[in-house]
C-alpha cells in the first residue's frame, strides 16, 4: 500500500511494533520502506503473553486473499472455546498488516472492528482480493 503511512519501532529481535498513521509524517522522519506483500521476509519482536503470541503467530499462516473467522483462530490455536480471548488478542497487535489481524472476520462475514479502522480494514483486503 504504496500511500500508508505508519511509524516502525524495531529491536535487535525484530519489529517490534508498527502503528498505522491517519496523517502523513513530517518530512524529517526517515521512513523505512516496508513490503506489506512479504511479511515473511521480516523478523519480530513479540511483546504479548504466550496466549497473545500464539494467537499472533496463527494469524501469520492465514495467506494474501483469505480470511478467518475469530472461531477459526481460535481452531488453529487449539482453543476452540477462547474465541472471546482470541478478539482480544487481535485487538492487541502491536504490528499492523505484517501481522495480519484485518485478514480475520466474523463468523457472519461482516468485517469486525479494526485498530486502524473499518475503511482500512476493507480497503486492504480489497487490495489482497478477499472482499469485492
Amino acid at each position: 500500500m504504496k500511500d500508508l503511512h505508519y511509524t516502525l519501532t524495531k529491536t535487535d529481535k525484530g519489529i517490534s511494533h508498527l502503528h498505522i498513521l491517519h496523517t502523513k509524517p513530517s518530512s524529517k522522519v526517515k521512513q523505512e520502506i516496508i513490503d506489506f506483500s512479504k511479511p515473511e521476509n521480516y523478523t519480530y519482536d513479540f511483546h504479548g503473553t504466550p496466549f497473545q503470541q500464539k494467537v499472533w503467530k496463527a494469524l501469520m499462516k492465514i495467506k494474501r486473499g483469505q480470511t478467518k473467522t475469530y472461531s477459526d483462530v481460535a481452531q488453529m490455536i487449539g482453543k476452540p472455546t477462547a474465541i472471546r480471548a482470541v478478539a482480544s488478542a487481535i485487538a492487541k497487535n502491536n504490528i499492523a498488516i505484517l501481522i495480519p489481524c484485518h485478514r480475520v472476520i466474523r463468523s457472519d462475514g461482516t468485517l469486525g472492528e479494526y485498530r486502524w479502522g473499518k475503511e482500512l480494514k476493507n480497503k486492504l483486503l480489497r487490495s489482497e482480493g478477499s472482499v469485492s
